[in-house]
């Protein structure tokens, strides 16, 4: 946050936006710039209860993944999360995980050096088949997980759902 009661952020279809903050503007060409202070966008939830299949990709630089407990990437949740792609364990996992219609929360994690990658820039992606969770880095799988069938949960208990961008903590 800057202070300032008031930001807008502008996207267009190519994918170049721009930020209005109080009285000034920052342009970006095609990346969001996080400062590490409470960084995150909050956008409208996406519906795949109607759905299996999920595909979550990401580039990613961060200059430091050990300071806090966990940095979110991209998550929707409604106090448990939907989905998600994070870093976990001050840095030290990596976790996608999903919950599907019958209420269970898979979690597919991957033991990292944090050290390894801050300061460079890495492409995450993380997939569920309707079958597996599969979690790459740089286009090479990490690990996968059988999980069974079943749609992606949307929601619960009447709560509202949160589908961010960056991490809350």
């Amino acid at each position: 946050s800057t202070g300032d009661t008031t930001q807008t952020i502008y996207a267009s279809a190519t994918g170049k936006y721009s930020v209005t903050v109080g009285n000034g503007t920052v342009n970006n060409g095609n990346s969001l710039d996080f400062d590490g202070q409470e960084d995150s966008v909050s956008i409208h939830p996406i519906d795949l209860s109607n759905s299996d299949p999920i595909s979550i990709m990401a580039w990613v630089k961060s200059d430091d993944l050990q300071t806090k407990e966990w940095n979110s990437i991209v998550r929707q949740e409604w106090g448990e999360p939907n989905w998600l792609i994070q870093f976990d364990d001050f840095g030290t996992k990596l976790n996608f995980n999903i919950e599907l219609q019958s209420g269970i929360n898979y979690d597919l994690g991957v033991i990292i050096n944090p050290s390894n990658y801050e300061n460079n820039w890495i492409y995450l992606s993380a997939v569920y088949d309707g079958h597996y969770q599969k979690l790459y880095l740089n286009g090479i799988i990490l690990d996968s997980n059988y999980i069974g069938n079943g749609n992606i949960k949307y929601g619960g208990n009447n709560q509202q759902v949160y589908h961010t961008i960056g991490s809350l903590n």
